[in-house]
């Protein structure tokens, strides 16, 4: 930590950051200085971290940096239930990417959230990245292939989503949470 802090006092680095901690070692870090960010997995479908690292980033002013907004892909509702994902792909042994959850997510966004995504003329994707952001520290890290791709991602920080739409995308996290695998 002190060369990290000695290179950022230098301006050869502007912030100080960690990835996939738990909160005691991110504790254990911010008692030998000032931690800027902290990199996890967060989705309306991966939460883990909400009961206790991001309240604490939150109260002492450590942004989060949340990748995988749509959970690879899984809330942006177009992976077919026929996929077969290769075996290099993360999600290829998955349960989650299992042909009967595909299925059964598809049909939670399209019965819970299709009203949300038809009203601001944007995709269940959108819904969820925006989702993520009504917390002022989370900062969604969105993958894209293209720069068109990029550009539609962007529009989700032009997402403001009223007290029903947030009730609605709560909705569909209580199903998913009835069977979550």
């Amino acid at each position: 930590m002190e060369a990290f802090l000695k290179m950022k006092e230098k301006g050869k680095i502007r912030a100080i950051g960690v990835s996939n901690a738990t909160l005691d070692e991110i504790k254990e870090y911010a008692r030998y200085g000032i931690i800027d960010s902290d990199q996890e997995k967060y989705s309306a479908i991966d939460r883990s971290i909400q009961s206790d690292l991001l309240p604490w980033c939150e109260k002492n002013n450590v942004s989060m940096l949340a990748y995988s907004p749509t959970a690879k892909g899984l809330l942006i509702g177009k992976i077919s239930p026929d996929r077969k994902f290769s075996r290099e792909d993360s999600r290829f042994d998955d349960p989650r990417y299992s042909a009967k959850n595909i299925e059964r997510v598809n049909m939670l966004l399209e019965k819970n959230l299709k009203s949300v995504a038809e009203k601001y003329n944007v995709s269940y994707g959108h819904i969820a990245t925006t989702w993520l952001l009504k917390s002022p520290k989370v900062i969604a890290l969105c993958g894209a292939r293209n720069k068109n791709q990029a550009i539609e991602n962007a529009r989700a920080g032009n997402i403001e989503l009223d007290g029903d739409d947030l009730k609605k995308v709560d909705d569909f996290i209580k199903e998913y949470d009835i069977n979550p695998l």
